[in-house]
């Protein structure tokens, strides 16, 4: 977010998408990382088994949050460790001064282009949390794998997706930059791989049964398709709103929060005391239809040109600020 929040701090034309890329992408490792290592922690004894999940990883939170009060400064000049020549590089892409105006509400909330880009959020976080929440639960009482695998196989996935992630993210700004491509057929394609592509594949898993080989290699590509929207829809906020994409992707992330809570309480409904293949049936026919629906609207509506409400009004000049990014001196 603290890099959606400082985009508005570089030059127009500076093209951020691959730096954004590779910072989201980089929660595809995490989420490895945790479940296998929550896999082994529920299998173990230490601190109980399965509560120690939480003791370990809350721990790592609190870690993390005091690392991140210590080194993260409100910009670069500001930081007591950055070197001159560190801090004459970043300046180079941050204006004389930037203006910061008051974020325009209603314009964002009313453009039809706010409203794409959270069904797709949210279309992709539905994907990727009922994947992360569902999976160790349909290992378990479908294909009936064993705690201390369950967590490394339910990890596979992810990892596919942040190997692919890379390799797709490369090719496809590649030919944005060598214009063989538009920017806008980049977002689109990615979200072809990133949502029709899992949502067709999906359906497979009702007709194979408890095949658990076939199963595991079908999650595994459904996880490399789920690393595409690294270059859709999660830098079009950047693309449209550059000077509020902070504030834009914290309103759309708030929207896709929802599948967080809301899939799993699906899903637990549907296979309540009901854990057979049907009941998932249920489950991963859902996950089509909302990841259709949600890239279709995406695709259909998207653009990648800077919206009229990203720049200040004139008659709001009185209310605009001038941004303390210091003017580079001369050597």
């Amino acid at each position: 977010m603290k890099l959606f929040c400082e985009s508005e701090k570089f030059e127009k034309g500076i093209q951020l998408s691959p730096v954004n890329e590779h910072v989201i992408k980089a929660t595809r490792m995490g989420t490895v990382v945790s479940m296998a290592l929550s896999g082994w922690l529920c299998s173990s004894e230490y601190l109980g088994g399965w509560p120690s999940v939480f003791y370990v990883f809350g721990t790592l939170g609190l870690i993390w949050g005091v690392l991140w009060f210590i080194l993260i400064r409100e910009s670069p000049k500001l930081h007591p460790r950055i070197s001159d020549k560190e801090l004459k590089y970043i300046l180079k892409g941050c204006p004389v001064s930037t203006e910061q105006v008051p974020v325009p509400w209603i314009s964002m909330i009313t453009s039809k282009y706010f409203w794409s880009i959270s069904a797709s959020h949210f279309g992709i976080a539905w994907s990727s949390l009922t994947l992360l929440t569902q999976l160790p639960t349909y290992l378990d009482t479908i294909l009936h794998i064993k705690m201390e695998n369950n967590g490394l196989l339910s990890a596979l996935p992810f990892l596919a997706s942040w190997v692919f992630t890379i390799v797709f993210s490369f090719f496809l700004n590649t030919l944005v930059t060598k214009n063989v491509i538009a920017l806008v057929t980049m977002r689109r394609i990615a979200m072809v791989f990133g949502g029709y592509f899992p949502s067709i594949i999906i359906i497979s898993l009702c007709f194979i049964d408890c095949n658990k080989n076939l199963a595991l290699a079908i999650f595994i590509i459904i996880g490399i398709c789920l690393g595409c929207p690294f270059s859709g829809v999660m830098n079009s906020h950047a693309d449209i709103a550059p000077r509020f994409s902070g504030t834009f992707m914290g309103l759309t992330n708030t929207i896709a929060s929802c599948p967080g809570f809301i899939s799993p309480l699906l899903a637990s409904y549907i296979t309540n005391e009901n854990h057979t293949i049907s009941a998932w049936n249920k489950v991963f026919i859902i996950y089509s239809a909302i990841s259709i629906v949600t890239t279709t609207i995406y695709i259909s509506c998207i653009t990648t040109k800077i919206q009229p409400w990203n720049e200040p009004k004139k008659e709001d000049n009185k209310e605009i600020k001038k941004n303390d990014c210091p003017k580079e001196e001369k050597s």
